[in-house]
């Protein structure tokens, strides 16, 4: 008697170790030194905050450090600019108003180069307007002042959060075409 075989490729399941077949069987990944974990850790929290006033600065500065991020701080919105181009931060803050630049042009200029970095706004002008605003140019996260230091702690931990499966979506994109071209990417199901 003939057995009738068709074949299909795994489905990815969330985490990047399980391929999930067609049916809600997993499997073991042969996909080699692939992380299983979304969340960042301690090395990959590097966080740029930007304002004009030190003292906000040292504040956001002291505020993220105890919650175990690496925090560098800048008072000024073009000096901002030249530190993301080079260094691979994993998150930036900045103030809405700022004087030779303003939060949402600063927003926008991360974003142009730097896509995939979460951008968090706070100011001291909390209106809804302001908010949607931020929103539109791509901001994350819109916090307004005096900064909560738990809310901003929530704030900076969602966004790398977001940051990480944003990442691990592209990578396994990438990896999917590769699996989907090769031999052994396929899966014999009866």
């Amino acid at each position: 008697r003939h057995v009738g075989w068709r074949v299909e490729l795994f489905d990815l399941a969330v985490s990047p170790c399980l391929f999930r077949e067609r049916g809600g069987n997993s499997r073991s990944s042969s996909l080699g030194h692939a992380s299983c974990s979304a969340s960042p850790t301690m090395s990959d929290r590097r966080v740029l905050a930007v304002d004009d006033e030190q003292e906000t600065c040292d504040l956001l500065k002291m505020s993220l450090e105890r919650e175990g991020f690496s925090v560098t701080t800048c008072t000024s919105a073009e000096a901002a600019l030249e530190l993301v181009g080079a260094v691979d931060f994993d998150l930036v803050i900045t103030d809405l108003s700022m004087p030779e630049m303003g939060g949402l042009e600063l927003c926008e200029r991360v974003l142009g180069t730097r896509p995939n970095v979460p951008v968090v706004v706070i100011t001291g002008q909390g209106s809804l307007e302001t908010a949607i605003g931020a929103m539109r140019v791509g901001a994350y996260d819109f916090i307004v002042k005096p900064v909560d230091p738990k809310l901003l702690a929530v704030a900076a931990n969602r966004a790398l959060k977001h940051k990480g499966l944003s990442d691990e979506v592209k990578r396994l994109r990438g990896r999917l075409v590769g699996v989907e071209r090769q031999p052994h990417g396929l899966a014999l199901v009866d």
